[in-house]
């Protein structure tokens, strides 16, 4: 389905945006939808593209609303299974997919210029447990995850979000 009529690249690039808007990575999508990556890089520059050129500034408002709102939900979803979850390996996985969002949704608030870039240019980095995480090696990253792994506990929900609140 990379290349065909107007219609299946229009429809395709709906299913695109669909799962961008849910935080899938472009080569997830490319996999779920059988084409190569470079397709679906395309298909969001020009989805990005179409959305810069031809919506007006509350209908920006409104797509920003409703992307940060999903982000919230993945969020939201991501720490909910992370919480109910035993395995070390697993409660990872939800956590990488909590921050992704986090992460996803802060980048598009800066991006968008409704966070300001001057509190990142302030900062210039972000700190969780005493670790830039902007300038760490991924030896670094792993150990911080792992202590806030075993900092989390029993991992009931209440634990969890005081975590997060805190750090």
């Amino acid at each position: 389905m990379g290349r065909g009529s107007r219609e299946q690249i229009r429809e395709r690039r709906e299913r695109v945006w669909e799962m961008v808007v849910r935080g899938v990575s472009q080569r997830e999508i490319a996999q779920a939808l059988g084409v190569h990556q470079n397709t679906i890089h395309g298909d969001v520059q020009e989805l990005r593209k179409e959305h810069r050129s031809g919506v007006k500034d509350t209908d920006v408002h409104d797509e920003i609303g409703d992307i940060v709102a999903k982000y919230d939900e993945i969020f939201r979803y991501a720490m909910v299974d992370y919480s109910t979850v035993e395995k070390p390996s697993q409660k990872a996985q939800f956590l990488d997919k909590a921050m992704s969002a986090l992460s996803k949704k802060v980048t598009l608030l800066v991006e968008t210029g409704i966070l300001p870039r001057a509190v990142q240019e302030i900062t210039g980095k972000l700190v969780i447990q005493g670790v830039d995480v902007t300038k760490a090696s991924i030896e670094e990253l792993k150990t911080l995850r792992e202590r806030m792994l075993t900092q989390a506990g029993s991992n009931t929900s209440n634990r969890v979000t005081d975590f997060l609140r805190k750090n």
